[in-house]
């Protein structure tokens, strides 16, 4: 996943790492939230997926050749 990222491979990295911890924090945290209202659990991945997307339409913009 971070082949052929150049000078860019060590943040890449960090974003491997950081998104393989995530995924070990994340559940169990909504899972402890989602114990008292599974609906307000689910506030957890909106939160990720909103960062996610924050991210990717922020290099979007950054690396867009539609100027």
């Amino acid at each position: 996943s971070i082949q052929n990222l150049g000078e860019q491979t060590e943040k890449g990295s960090s974003l491997l790492v950081m998104s393989i911890v995530g995924g070990a924090i994340v559940p169990p945290l909504m899972g402890l939230i989602g114990e008292t209202q599974i609906s307000i659990g689910f506030i957890i991945p909106m939160i990720c997926f909103i960062g996610v997307m924050g991210f990717a339409l922020f290099k979007f913009k950054s690396n867009s050749t539609y100027e």
